[in-house]
């Protein structure tokens, strides 16, 4: 079977154009098989490897293309923390959580995570292992033989429009040096390669990132009707080289 990056991008908009919002990572995940399914895809979740050190590593999406070749997708659905105003547009603070409008009448809710720096590396972190995957470095376990012919990053991510914390903001206006994870920052437009430095949160480490290729960040718009809402959500495909 041929897949290429528009079975994604075409399931994604559809989620778009019906005004679609998921309330968690694993919601998305589950939606995204399902249109992929109904494509003609057979589609295994959570996919394990073990690295080098022993260490088990899941892949979120495995599409069977037949002949023991695959396509490897892992996903990101992030929320921005909690708003510092009350009169947030689209923020319910009964519920804290932003609201989405309704889909076949039920309320669509995303509960605030926070810690934008986090869900950079986690996304590059993503990347620098699908990499590994694409390249034979790292293996899916229930076949030996198996080859990802393809790979894919997907993120999807809601933030203030316009602020400097954003997941999308161009961060080459601003002063790197006081953004400890500036490497990892996925500002719309940046290209990304080489190596990425590690930095520390507290007592956390986080280990630096290497990225044998080099990928442009461009986001698109996924929910951004203004009047309903001060924090749009947009979304962002890598195909991994």
């Amino acid at each position: 079977m041929k897949f290429s990056k528009s079975d994604l991008t075409d399931i994604i908009n559809q989620f778009r154009n019906e005004k679609r919002v998921f309330s968690n990572e694993n919601q998305f995940q589950f939606e995204l098989a399902d249109g992929l399914q109904k494509r003609g895809f057979r589609t295994l979740f959570e996919v394990l490897s073990n690295d080098k050190n022993g260490k088990k590593l899941y892949t979120d999406l495995v599409v069977d293309l037949g002949n023991k070749e695959y396509v490897a997708i892992e996903l990101k659905y992030k929320a921005a923390g909690k708003p510092d105003s009350k009169n947030t547009k689209g923020f319910d603070v009964e519920k804290n959580a932003f609201c989405y409008g309704e889909y076949k009448g039920i309320k669509q809710y995303m509960y605030p995570q926070g810690a934008v720096d986090e869900g950079c590396y986690g996304f590059l972190k993503d990347v620098e292992r699908l990499e590994h995957l694409k390249n034979g470095t790292l293996i899916l376990n229930f076949n030996k033989e198996n080859k990802v012919r393809q790979a894919y990053a997907i993120i999807v991510a809601n933030s203030k429009e316009g602020s400097m914390s954003s997941y999308w903001a161009d961060r080459k206006k601003d002063t790197p040096k006081q953004i400890k994870w500036y490497d990892y920052n996925l500002g719309h437009g940046r290209k990304i390669s080489g190596k990425l430095d590690e930095w520390k949160t507290g007592k956390t480490l986080h280990e630096s990132v290497f990225l044998n290729n080099e990928y442009e960040c461009r986001w698109e718009e996924y929910y951004s009707n203004t009047e309903q809402t001060d924090y749009p959500l947009k979304y962002m495909i890598l195909e991994i080289h």
